[in-house]
């Protein structure tokens, strides 16, 4: 980034020149100062675009414990909403579910939701990517990295359970009852790393603080309890 920074302050200082060259009536010096405007504008777009793009190494979100979980990859954010972020990585997705899988044994590709998911401290995250783009010679790879929770209202408590978010059939809509586009048998392998989490008959039970969450599902509809 300092580099950048750096190509900005030659940019400004050049056009102070070439404003100052015009007003002394020297057109041809700043004629040529014009054009190395121009030549250092298109270089510093390129060099913004490719090899300063990705300026960061890591990308964090919150949990639903308001903790910070952060992976390491190189990138460009373009989103970030608490918990979760929209970024770009030259990094391609195959070779990112290898990073993940050597890092978190328990990570798996979900091929219904299309989309990688690992569990760390009894909470989902997943990472989707969803396009592919290039700059010159540059691959841009971009995905959604969240923490998978969702925020359930019961006797005026607000309760922040790990769900998968994107199994139900309306998304942004959140309640102790919702259609799903999958059902029990789709959504218990996300539990199965989690080690507060029980499973009876059609129920996924998990411990929280001291009180139990129940998941009771039917079809594709699923019951939330809040069980003292």
């Amino acid at each position: 980034m300092w580099s950048f920074h750096l190509l900005i302050i030659v940019f400004i200082i050049i056009l102070i020149i070439t404003m100052v060259m015009f007003l002394i009536k020297k057109k041809s010096v700043g004629l040529i100062m014009l054009i190395a405007i121009l030549i250092l504008c298109g270089a510093g777009v390129v060099l913004y675009n490719t090899v300063f793009y990705n300026n960061s190494k890591y990308i964090t979100i919150t949990n639903k414990n308001n903790k910070e979980f952060t992976i390491n990859i190189k990138n460009h954010l373009l989103q970030y909403e608490y918990t979760y972020a929209q970024f770009s990585s030259d990094v391609s997705f195959d070779i990112l579910q290898k990073e993940l899988k050597s890092h978190y044994n328990n990570a798996y590709y979900d091929d219904t939701l299309d989309q990688y998911v690992f569990i760390e401290d009894n909470v989902i995250y997943t990472i989707k990517y969803y396009e592919h783009s290039k700059f010159l010679w540059m691959d841009r790879y971009k995905y959604l990295f969240s923490a998978n929770t969702i925020e359930i209202e019961n006797d005026s408590n607000i309760y922040k359970i790990s769900f998968p978010r994107e199994a139900i059939a309306e998304e942004e809509i959140f309640s102790t009852q919702m259609e799903l586009k999958c059902g029990y048998e789709e959504i218990k392998p996300y539990y199965s790393a989690f080690t507060n989490a029980k499973f009876i008959d059609n129920k996924i039970i998990l411990d929280y603080y001291t009180q139990k969450i129940v998941l009771s599902f039917k079809d594709n509809t699923v019951k939330i309890e809040i069980q003292k």
